[in-house]
């Protein structure tokens, strides 16, 4: 029959899944590029292969039409020999679309490459799935939101030594990233059916790999339950430094509990966290001395606006390094709109910036992520637009 199918006794493969809500459409695990359609014969047929059979055991004599669809379900890996492997790929890393600042991608033009002492990699967490169901979900896409944004500011190179020229900023004077280096992973994508321990121990392996090669990594996200797998991957002791409007520590409700509003609550349960601070806090919710053990320190916008620099530098314990985990609805919604849960009174772009100046001056970043945009509703460009000033803040701190 060609192809070598005749005679071969053959299965469903066992990773065959349907899209949720269609009656017709489906997947195979191992392959997460591919969804397809199915007809109702089509499945009638397959129900007949849950036990390894040869073709001709089920439908004897067939001509060369039915042959090809045989070939055409076995190329789909829809059937499969039996003893073959079946086992579902892990996440994996897809390049992007349009680099973050045009830089070089990594690790297609580095893939055994050493990263120079302070260079910085970009890393998408295109990961969605533990947005609370009465939020919009969509932060999946803010990966390439941001990138998308970053189009017309590329990091232009130096032809001497191939450093960033740097991107110059009027209100500090200065070209921020200049002598930099930095590249683009792209982003980690999960397969259709992906779990969530499946994605979380990949991208924590990809985080701990750019480390170990010397990077410094700038994961933008997804969801902020990104965040945790990202932390997990920082050796202790740290402190966090968490710019949010949300506490993100509800109390878990059962077991293995985890979504985009209690991450905090379980990053303090790793045993790396060393101290939390927590800056953009506003609305009614109880901020705690401490959570799950850790130190724990909240405030408000309007806290911070009667601060100086000195108090600003004295909220973090001076002898930790620090991880940054920056929530876009920190910023106020007339700044940032597009975000799952916006809360009035966040602060202006300018304070931001400064803040996170101020707040790390002389501080050892260890790591950093930008959550929590949305791409694809009302409001994107302009979010995206404030979300890419605040990344290269942060790729400016890490490269330092």
């Amino acid at each position: 029959m060609g192809r070598g199918v005749s005679g071969q006794r053959l299965q469903v493969n066992p990773y065959l899944r349907r899209v949720p809500g269609s009656a017709t459409h489906a997947f195979v695990q191992t392959d997460p590029s591919r969804v397809f359609e199915l007809s109702p014969d089509t499945y009638t047929l397959l129900a007949e292969f849950t036990t390894p059979q040869t073709i001709e055991d089920i439908v004897g004599e067939i001509d060369e039409s039915v042959a090809a669809i045989f070939v055409q379900l076995c190329d789909l890996r829809i059937l499969v020999p039996v003893g073959g492997e079946l086992g579902p790929r892990p996440p994996r890393r897809s390049p992007p679309t349009v680099p973050l600042c045009g830089a070089p991608t990594w690790p297609e033009d580095h893939v055994e490459a050493q990263l120079e002492a302070g260079a910085v990699v970009v890393l998408g967490a295109r990961f969605d799935d533990h947005t609370l169901p009465e939020y919009a979900r969509g932060a999946a896409a803010g990966p390439e939101a941001i990138r998308q944004a970053s189009a017309g500011y590329p990091l232009r190179e130096r032809l001497d030594d191939g450093r960033s020229l740097g991107l110059f900023d009027l209100d500090l004077g200065r070209r921020l990233l200049a002598g930099a280096r930095v590249y683009d992973a792209g982003d980690l994508r999960g397969f259709p059916g992906c779990t969530w321990d499946e994605y979380a121990s990949a991208l924590t392996a990809e985080l701990k790999a750019i480390d170990a090669r010397g990077g410094r990594v700038l994961l933008l996200g997804g969801d902020h339950s990104v965040s945790l797998p990202a932390l997990l991957a920082r050796p202790a002791p740290f402190a966090l430094l968490h710019i949010d409007a949300h506490t993100d520590a509800a109390h878990l409700r059962y077991q293995g509990d985890l979504h985009h509003g209690n991450f905090l609550r379980h990053a303090a349960r790793l045993g790396a966290l060393r101290q939390i601070v927590s800056l953009g806090i506003r609305g009614f919710q109880d901020t705690p001395p401490e959570i799950e053990g850790v130190p724990y320190l909240a405030r408000s916008p309007t806290q911070l606006r009667g601060l100086d620099d000195d108090a600003l530098v004295a909220l973090l314990a001076p002898d930790l390094p620090v991880y940054v985990s920056v929530d876009i609805d920190a910023l106020d919604p007339a700044v940032a709109p597009a975000t799952p849960a916006p809360e009035p009174g966040g602060f202006a772009i300018a304070e931001l910036r400064r803040l996170l100046r101020v707040c790390l001056r002389d501080r050892h970043v260890v790591g950093a992520d930008l959550v929590e945009v949305q791409g694809g509703r009302d409001g994107s460009a302009l979010t995206a637009k404030a979300a890419l000033l605040l990344a290269v803040d942060l790729m400016d701190l890490l490269a330092r």
